[in-house]
């Protein structure tokens, strides 16, 4: 049961940083704001049903496509406003944030990739040679 606790973890962690950044820049909540917020409780509310099989293994591929799209788009969406944000205020502190914070985001899509792109044995999508 630990992915699902680190999943809402993370998920909330992103909606926190985007009022962190708006706070930071001093930002009324724009449509940028929104949509980072919507993104998390989407996530949150996908992450509901038992068909994501929590405690299994290997998680179903399509409830892990579905659940984590609206982590990408938050992920994404805080590096990219960090980014341009810092760059504007000519910010290198949270300048160097968003860039590091990119690339770990990048590294933990990477070291957990096995998990949700298991090799498998089940041929029903290989093509004949």
């Amino acid at each position: 049961m630990g992915s699902l606790p680190t999943a809402v973890t993370v998920t909330i962690f992103y909606m926190i940083v985007a009022e962190i950044w708006r706070l930071y820049f001093k930002r009324d909540r724009n449509i940028i704001w929104w949509i980072l917020i919507i993104a998390g409780i989407v996530r949150l509310f996908i992450m509901i049903p038992q068909a994501n099989l929590w405690g299994s293994v290997v998680p179903p591929f399509n409830w892990s496509i579905a659940r984590n799209i609206p982590l990408i788009i938050q992920g994404i969406g805080i590096a990219v406003v960090l980014l341009v944000e810092s760059v504007k205020a000519n910010d290198t502190f949270i300048k160097k944030i968003s860039i590091q914070y990119n690339d770990i985001c990048f590294l933990c899509v990477l070291s957990t990739s096995h998990t949700v792109c298991p090799k498998s044995t089940d041929t029903r999508y290989a093509h004949d040679a």
